[in-house]
């Protein structure tokens, strides 16, 4: 079993392609003696949802087509160390590039217990962002960034936000998201060639999204930084698809409303996240 790969990046463009190493080998992928630095799947939320989804959830990540906007992308995963390693037909086929999302149904039984739909994202490494193109920055809707070599970290956040926005639309947007309904589209007609299909749940009108800490774990981004992310992105989905009117809200059935749950490990996260976004909820409603 090979490591998924080094915390907090570069991935290794090409995994090892060898059945058998010899007693003591070591390439970019870990060995024996990689200690710490080397995460496993099952170290890893993406892991972890591929392993209980099984080989349905599989199939359906490989039915996902090309990204559309695959071409924007010089590379997945870069600094100035590394440019000069990356292939580049390596953007040509990309699925779910840095800062987007796709989505799919739950997979096996395990997951189909707690969830409905699946949504995957490509969060970047805090320290090996894709390059900056002006295409890019369009797709994504990123303005504030110009200087690659100047502002790494700050281009990483940009992207982080990115995941969230895109998540959020495709959990909320009702299949309004023609991209995504294509998507979906296409997945269902050729599961439908073996019997299955993602399933439908109409007439629920409020949803329950559960959310990881996007990027702090293997994408290696400082914690607070990752909880400022969250906060800020959450607070601004809260603020745009939500009336300012309370009243409303009041009176709405608390099944008909739309939920985020972050699953966080520690009692302190959960309360800085708490308190950062009620102040970016009141910075909201004063603007």
């Amino acid at each position: 079993m090979q490591p998924y790969f080094p915390r907090g990046g570069p991935q290794p463009l090409a995994k090892p392609n060898r059945t058998w190493n010899p007693v003591g080998y070591v390439s970019q992928w870990g060995g024996m003696d990689v200690g710490s630095g080397m995460l496993f799947a099952a170290e890893t939320i993406d892991g972890l949802v591929h392993q209980l989804g099984g080989l349905r959830i599989r199939a359906e990540c490989s039915l996902v087509p090309t990204h559309q906007y695959s071409h924007a992308y010089i590379n997945q995963q870069s600094s100035k160390l590394h440019d000069d390693n990356v292939q580049d037909d390596e953007k040509r086929s990309v699925k779910c590039p840095v800062g987007t999302a796709v989505a799919t149904s739950s997979g096996g039984e395990e997951l189909q217990q707690h969830y409905d739909t699946i949504i995957h994202t490509t969060p970047p490494f805090y320290n090996y962002p894709p390059s900056i193109t002006p295409e890019l920055k369009e797709v994504l809707g990123i303005i504030d960034i110009d200087s690659y070599d100047d502002c790494i970290h700050s281009w990483s956040k940009e992207l982080l936000r990115s995941c969230y926005r895109q998540s959020f639309k495709i959990a909320f947007d009702n299949n309004t998201n023609n991209d995504t309904g294509i998507q979906n589209s296409f997945i269902n007609n050729a599961l439908s060639l073996f019997g299955l299909n993602i399933k439908q749940h109409i007439g629920k009108t409020g949803k329950r999204v559960a959310v990881p800490l996007l990027g702090a774990g293997c994408r290696a981004f400082p914690k607070e930084i990752a909880l400022d992310v969250a906060a800020i992105e959450s607070a601004s989905w809260l603020s745009t698809t939500h009336s300012s009117d309370t009243s409303d809200q009041e009176n709405t059935d608390e099944d008909e409303l739309d939920v985020v749950v972050f699953g966080l490990l520690e009692e302190d996260d959960a309360r800085y996240l708490s308190d950062r976004l009620e102040k970016d909820l009141t910075n909201y409603t004063r603007a």
